[in-house]
């Protein structure tokens, strides 16, 4: 009997060794993907999400960044859906097991916040997660916008609901 727990103990041990090295590589991917100022906003905007909505809410959430001008100034915002539109997306990635999507960048300006270049390119589907082909809800989600000082500072423009 005692070897019996001891395999399970070995087996356990084995398994959560795989998922956190899983997690860590996770981890080290986003890092490159996102210059270190919009990871930690973007993690700021996970704990934000968290508390509006719960860890992944009832429906599978998901996180959208997207680049645009508004009176001449860059803004990067940050927002959650519940569903990826299908017209806007042009990338994604995971981090800490979140899917974010890249919409893309409505503005004339070159973007250096993240390398579009590492994310997944989007080919039709998303595993786990809802298009917009069907719309089956009312919703109400949030954002935040960032203003781009410059490449080592955003400030924070707009914070609630949209």
């Amino acid at each position: 009997m005692k070897k019996y727990y001891f395999f399970i103990c070995i087996a356990l041990l084995f398994c959560s060794a795989c998922k956190n090295k899983k997690n860590s590589e996770n981890d080290n991917e986003s890092k490159d993907i996102f210059i270190p100022i919009l990871k930690n906003k973007l993690d700021s905007f996970f704990v934000y999400a968290d508390t509006t909505y719960g860890r992944h809410g009832d429906h599978g959430l998901l996180y959208t960044i997207s680049f645009h001008e508004k009176n001449g100034k860059q803004i990067v915002s940050l927002g959650v859906d519940f569903f990826y539109h299908l017209r806007r997306i042009k990338g994604y990635t995971f981090v800490n097991d979140r899917l974010v999507v890249y919409n893309g960048n409505y503005s004339d300006q070159k973007q250096y916040l993240l390398d579009t270049s590492k994310l997944t390119i989007f080919a039709d589907t998303i595993l786990g997660y809802r298009s917009d082909i069907v719309l089956d809800m009312d919703y109400e989600v949030i954002k935040q916008d960032y203003l781009i000082c410059d490449k080592d500072s955003l400030s924070l423009i707009f914070s609630g609901f949209y």
